[in-house]
């Protein structure tokens, strides 16, 4: 929106979210968003969760808003390359 003009690059663009109010501003050609910040839960990793992306991760967490992975440094190319198919998640 800054870069069509829709918004003034001396403006804050304000977005509600479930998880708060997302601030986002233009600052010396970078657009800098403050995310929100919520509480993790660490639980097991499930057992099968490689059927579903393909790969095992480290440490699982659950937000409040759904879930998160946790991968080594070491996993980052195997990671990107992965394909999971979201759709099996509702299983988890």
């Amino acid at each position: 929106m800054y870069e069509t003009g829709m918004v003034n690059k001396s403006s804050e663009i304000i977005l509600l979210s479930k998880a708060g109010r997302l601030v986002i501003k233009y600052s010396d050609g970078w657009i800098i968003m403050n995310f929100p910040a919520y509480q993790l839960e660490q639980l097991n990793v499930p057992d099968d969760i490689h059927k579903f992306i393909g790969i095992r991760p480290e440490e699982y967490y659950r937000t409040a808003h759904g879930w998160s992975f946790v991968f080594p440094e070491k996993m980052k190319k195997r990671v990107r390359s992965l394909q999971p198919d979201f759709r099996l998640f509702e299983k988890l």
